[in-house]
């Protein structure tokens, strides 16, 4: 079994060896099998194989010159490159040690035969990360910046060491090559970034996500083996060299996340369900469907969660001393029970004003903390503030309904009865149920729907209402002194009466709206909102085409329960530009959730546009799917 080792003809042995196993490939179509395809990326488009993945250097992803559309060349070429390319520092079985796995159990290969080598900076890597077992987390939805709207996954080592700070993250992300932000939503959707893997140390992501953008980290335990958690890891190392271009709506972090796990187990499909954009929450149900979460669940709330948390449980004289503490700087002369919740919410305060960045606070700040600390650390009331943060299943982002949506029901407007059908690929609306979802945004992206109205002298009248190509609310509400500010941006295809036609004729119009204000809690599941807004319209409808308005818009959203919600709110418009009548809507929706996947909502709209009053109401179930 030496021989390959120390025999003069060693790689003339092995070259006949390798066209054996070239030959065992081919009669197995080893290169067609689910592992080598998920291996190397492989997306067979309309009949035409092609791989996502592109190297960064040449030589250093693919072993062939035609390993980007040809799985059966790199397939061969890296049986090759396994046994002949031993090139120093880093040879083939250093560079592709999740092949050399997957071919070694489907080629059944004599490992004895397998060329020498000394893998210094894997073995090393290996060492370093030294899992033990492998979790998915979801950091939670982000209003405040467009890409991290939709939440993000990335992996987490758990090491063996059991200091989890320590532990290992590997995280998919886009590349900027742009701060112009109209470039860099344009390059975002159309695959003009790199998106590479990177690891980092599992307290940088804390700090990241938890700390500075102030989200939720949710983590599900994989059930993987270890011979699955070794593998995932060796294709992890070979995914080093190589990128991939990135797709905000499919082909984005979760998304990548699913290929990387469908190559541990290749028989499941995790990425079919895709095809027009991923959700990284729908990607967590798709894991869980498949198979792949243990029990464990694991949950870190934001530092924002926790002063929000704590504040909420202060009663009437305690939020008036934490504002006075705030204020004075003052340090209770005593630490009670009602004092150490204070203390706890005058602390996560200060850590979320500052962004968790104490080198930089006031020094004002710096000492109020360190003394709130010190006089916090001589009282022990048993963690009790403590359990106010821990994971419910109504937070669970896993619990919530699927982002896709469908709806039917029947429709009343100018008075007329219809039949109205509607479908919105993402993600909620802000009336939806708020179970595994913050309930003081809404996004969506590409909806619509249609009206049919039966004729009595005609065939049926097909309308298009609306199209939303982008409708978002942010309203951060004001409390435990933080203000934040609120926001809606709109654009789509709506309709409108036609002012000077004297009917109640509608017409469509591409509208783009911009609102910002304040969102207020009078309870804790009740904000009340107001905003200043203007929109820009266009439209054969205005008599100079484009119309301006300024107005504002205010309102409530109700959250009675997990499964019950209300919104209500009233707009008003006047025209600068074209048209200078006045425009009022007042809008309620109430939406019933029924099961998981169902629910009953009802949307009437009452307008006025320049004395001409028009009712439009709905009365729908929708499909979340």
């Amino acid at each position: 079994m030496g021989i390959f080792a120390e025999h003069p003809v060693h790689e003339a042995l092995r070259k006949i060896y390798t066209t054996e196993l070239i030959h065992r490939s081919r009669a197995l179509n080893l290169s067609e099998s689910a592992g080598w395809q998920r291996l190397l990326h492989y997306d067979p488009f309309l009949g035409r194989t092609k791989s996502e993945a592109r190297e960064k250097a040449p030589k250093t992803f693919f072993n062939s010159e035609r390993g980007l559309t040809d799985a059966r060349a790199e397939l061969e070429a890296t049986i090759e490159a396994l046994f002949l390319d031993t090139a120093l520092p880093e040879p083939a079985r250093c560079r592709f040690p999740a092949r050399e796995i997957f071919l070694i159990e489907k080629l059944q290969i004599d490992t004895t035969k397998l060329p020498a080598v000394n893998c210094v900076a894997y073995n090393d890597w290996l060492k370093h990360v030294d899992a033990e077992s492998v979790s998915i987390v979801f950091a939670s939805f982000f209003m405040g910046n467009a890409s991290s709207m939709f939440g993000h996954t990335f992996l987490r080592f758990h090491g063996r060491r059991n200091i989890p700070l320590l532990d290992s993250a590997f995280n998919y992300a886009a590349n900027p090559t742009t701060e112009n932000a109209l470039l860099y939503a344009y390059l975002g959707m159309t695959g003009g970034f790199p998106g590479t893997f990177s690891m980092h140390p599992y307290y940088q992501k804390i700090n990241e996500y938890n700390d500075l953008e102030s989200r939720d980290l949710w983590e599900y335990r994989l059930n993987l083996s270890a011979a699955e958690t070794r593998y995932l890891l060796a294709h992890l190392w070979e995914l080093s060299n190589a990128y991939f271009p990135y797709f905000y709506l499919d082909e984005n972090c979760s998304y990548q996340l699913l290929t990387v796990l469908e190559t541990v187990r290749p028989d499941k499909s995790l990425t079919s369900r895709f095809a027009v954009y991923v959700a990284p929450s729908d990607t967590l149900r798709t894991l869980e469907a498949n198979g792949f979460f243990a029990p464990q669940t694991a949950y870190r709330a934001s530092i924002y969660t926790r002063l929000t948390t704590f504040y909420h449980d202060l009663n009437a004289e305690e939020k008036e001393s934490f504002h006075n503490q705030r204020k004075s700087r003052h340090i209770p002369p005593a630490m009670g029970a009602s004092e150490a919740r204070v203390a706890d919410t005058l602390i996560e305060y200060y850590r979320f004003k500052n962004e968790y960045s104490p080198e930089t606070w006031p020094k004002e700040d710096t000492e109020h903390y360190k003394a709130l600390l010190k006089a916090r650390a001589g009282f022990n009331d048993g963690g009790e503030h403590e359990k106010l943060v821990g994971a419910t299943e109504v937070q669970n982002p896993l619990r919530g309904m699927q982002t896709m949506q469908a709806w039917a029901g029947g429709i009343y407007s100018n008075e007329q009865y219809g039949i109205v059908i509607g479908l919105r690929p993402a993600l909620r609306e802000l009336q939806d149920v708020s179970v595994g979802y913050p309930q003081w945004s809404q996004i969506q992206l590409m909806s619509g729907y249609v009206s049919l109205y039966p004729s009595q002298h005609a065939a049926s009248v097909i309308r298009l209402e609306e199209v939303h190509v982008v409708d978002i609310y942010s309203l951060a509400p004001w409390e435990a002194a933080i203000r934040k500010f609120s926001y809606r941006l709109r654009t789509g295809a709506y309709q409108h009466f036609e002012l000077d036609a004297g009917t109640n004729a509608q017409r469509l119009s591409w509208d783009s709206l911009a609102a910002g204000g304040i969102t207020l809690l009078p309870f804790r599941n009740i904000g009340v909102f107001a905003m200043a807004q203007a929109e820009a319209q266009v439209s054969g409808i205005w008599s100079e085409t484009a119309r301006l308005t300024l107005g504002g818009i205010a309102g409530f959203k109700a959250t009675w329960s997990p499964f019950i919600a209300t919104l209500v709110y009233g707009e008003y418009a006047r025209a600068m530009i074209s048209q200078t009548g006045d425009n009022f809507f007042v809008t309620i929706k109430q939406n019933f959730a029924i099961l998981k996947s169902t629910a009953m909502e009802t949307d009437c709209r009452f307008a006025i546009y320049d004395s001409r009053f028009s009712p439009r109401c709905s009365l729908y179930a929708k499909i979340y799917f």
